[in-house]
């Protein structure tokens, strides 16, 4: 499936005037969820040198890293969202994101559209990304564990292979490294744990976490909790680990289950 990410330049502008540190990481977040970027704009094609200059002084990007859509001089204005309806008619092939202050006017707009995510903001569109990766872990934590199989061992064989490929275990934590579910995380690593087909699935999404430079202590425990809820119990989940105390707290964060026995 090809991965296209439509960001209307307007948006990302006003983000990093706001809060520039949020704009560029929305944006490495797009990216590293393996999207192509595609940026559109409203000015004429004379100005791309100087969106270009804005795109790598703000975001850090050189040009070989997106793609620039500007309008012709002559042309009108046509707002690049509503063209994306052409995509109906390859629901199986395209993975769209759009971020364009327009959804917010008309979050409808792109609503028949397969395989879209629409967001009015960058920031809005990364921690929709995020969410989705978290309810894909979610699932497989529950599956493993609906198949008799300790979550946590599978979880810490995932952690340990994803590091050992990316070949920095704090890329996994980049987003908070100093927290208290990081240091989790890199014990998790630095014990391992006993492989299983359930942490196979895990170690591309643990990758693409770490590529998003997300706070993978965070998203873990937000996935450990929703497979919880889903499981019933908090008590049984992780019963019979040798990680069960240790993780307790990770699993019941984010969980409609206390921490108490």
């Amino acid at each position: 499936m090809i991965k296209l990410a439509f960001i209307s330049l307007a948006a990302l502008k006003a983000e990093a005037d706001k809060m520039p540190r949020q704009a560029r990481l929305s944006v490495e977040r797009v990216c590293g969820n393996g999207y192509t970027v595609i940026f559109h704009s409203g000015q004429p094609i004379v100005k791309r040198e100087e969106t270009e200059g804005w795109i790598r002084q703000h975001l850090g990007l050189s040009t070989d890293a997106y793609q620039l859509f500007m309008h012709a001089e002559e042309a009108p204005t046509v707002n690049l969202t509503a063209s994306l309806k052409a995509f109906t008619v390859l629901p199986a092939i395209f993975d769209l994101l759009v971020v364009d202050p327009i959804i917010q006017e008309h979050p409808d707009l792109l609503a028949d559209v397969p395989n879209c995510v629409a967001a009015a903001h960058p920031y809005e569109a990364a921690a929709h990304l995020e969410s989705r990766l978290v309810d894909k872990m979610a699932a497989i934590m529950l599956e493993a564990r609906q198949s008799n199989i300790d979550v946590a061992e599978t979880l810490a064989a995932a952690l340990e292979e994803a590091a050992d490929i990316l070949e920095n275990a704090e890329a996994l934590v980049a987003g908070r490294p100093g927290s208290w579910e990081a240091a989790l995380v890199l014990q998790m690593i630095n014990e391992g744990g006993d492989y299983s087909d359930y942490s196979q699935e895990l170690v591309p999404l643990l990758q693409e976490m770490a590529q998003m430079k997300a706070d993978g202590g965070d998203m873990l425990s937000r996935a450990m909790g929703q497979a919880v809820d889903a499981w019933g119990s908090l008590d049984t989940f992780l019963a019979g680990s040798r990680w069960e105390m240790v993780l307790r707290g990770l699993a019941c964060q984010y969980s409609k289950f206390e921490y108490g026995y």
